[in-house]
Formats: structure tokens, sequence, C-alpha cells
């Protein structure tokens, strides 16, 4: 049944950095509605430093910030911020990808 084979995969986290949040936040949407969307700490982090200012990035990540906030407020189970500090930004996704 394809809302059984939904839930499955809903089960199985997608790990997403900084700039696909950026970059491609459409892609997060898209991938919330059928997969848990992970962050982590760092990445979110880095988006906050990038939302002061008038440029490109700047707006991108404003834009970004207000999507995941949306998609956690509709399914708070859906997108995930992990907390974990200490690493660099690519061993936390790593890190991630593994144990989620």
């Amino acid at each position: 049944d394809a809302q059984a084979a939904g839930q499955a995969n809903r089960t199985q986290p997608f790990v997403v950095d900084t700039n696909v949040l950026l970059d491609c936040p459409q892609v997060v949407r898209e991938l919330w509605q059928k997969r848990k969307v992970v962050i982590s700490g760092s990445a979110m982090h880095e988006l906050d430093g990038l939302k002061k200012g008038c440029d490109k990035r700047h707006k991108q990540s404003r834009n970004a910030s207000r999507l995941l906030a949306k998609l956690q407020q509709i399914d708070s189970s859906g997108v995930v911020i992990d907390p974990s500090k200490g690493k660099s930004a690519d061993d936390q996704i790593l890190i991630l990808a593994r144990n989620k």
C-alpha cells in the first residue's frame, strides 16, 4: 500500500547541509514530504550567521530559516535539528547520516 511505503520512507533520514538549504530549499520541502530531514547543529549555526545583510546569500538564509520553521510547525517530527557541536560541519553530517 502506498501510504505504508511513504511511512516507511519517512523513517529513513535525509541529512541536509547549509548549501542545500540556501541553494535548493524546494528540495528540502519535497524531501520533507517523504522523508525525515535532519540538519546538523553546525549547519543551523552557519545558516543563522548568514541572516544579517542585504545580499542574495543573506536573503536565502532568511528564506531557508522561515521554511524550516514552517515545516516544523506542520510536523515537528519531519525536520530534526541535531544540536551536536564540537566537530566539524562535515564530521557532523557524516555522523548524522550513520546514526539517524
